[in-house]
């Protein structure tokens, strides 16, 4: 995984060719599985604006999935947040020493077909991580983060993803294709404040202090 910190036009992280094709296959896999219980828009905790769900797509929380502990989507993801925190490449000791103090968890897939989009909105919490999955197989254009109040378009590439502030303002461009079947995954989680740094760097899934309340 490649590992790369960028100030401009705002600080986020991206990730480059994250998951090895042995791990791809495992989390195809385990979405090919959940996928029948995929829930709309309302159910996913969507961002609204004066009452509008600004989404259209479909997802789950993998908390929600009766096997949430022995997923290994999961572990790949706490695996790969341990390396963003270990490399040498931090330009800013506060931003590490940030990331140091959360906790993360509330891991959500997010289904996007022909014609689905996310509208501008923010996401509760102190840092959002997303990853773009797709098959081989499907063929779209679109699916794109944008940030609107900097004017930036960030080309979602197969197998990358992104880190930043959950408070910048981003969408999904909506998903142009000929093929109903064509699909694109982000999984997206999300972070908090770490009030005990004793415990384990997850969020308490049975904590009502600590659910995030919108989400990417």
């Amino acid at each position: 995984m490649k590992i790369l910190h960028n100030n401009d036009p705002f600080f986020h992280i991206s990730l480059e060719n994250i998951f090895s094709e042995d791990r791809l296959k495992i989390i195809f896999k385990e979405i090919n599985e959940l996928k029948n219980n995929f829930e709309n828009p309302e159910s996913t905790g969507s961002s609204t604006y004066n009452f509008e769900v600004l989404k259209k797509n479909t997802g789950m929380f993998l908390v929600k999935s009766e096997n949430y502990e022995n997923l290994k989507t999961i572990k790949f993801i706490d695996n790969c947040i341990k390396k963003i925190s270990i490399t040498d490449n931090w330009k800013n000791t506060a931003f590490r020493r940030l990331f140091d103090s959360v906790i993360w968890g509330s891991e959500l897939i997010n289904c996007y077909k022909k014609n689905d989009y996310y509208k501008p909105h923010v996401d509760e919490g102190i840092f959002t991580l997303l990853f773009f999955l797709w098959e081989r197989t499907s063929n779209f254009e679109g699916g794109d983060l944008f940030f609107p109040e900097y004017d930036y378009l960030h080309k979602c590439k197969n197998n990358h993803g992104i880190l930043f502030f959950s408070k910048e303002l981003h969408g999904v461009t909506p998903i142009i294709s000929k093929e109903k079947i064509s699909t694109r995954y982000s999984i997206a989680t999300f972070s908090i404040l770490n009030t005990n740094p004793t415990k384990n760097k997850k969020i308490n899934h049975n904590s009502n202090k600590q659910t995030l309340l919108s989400y990417q």
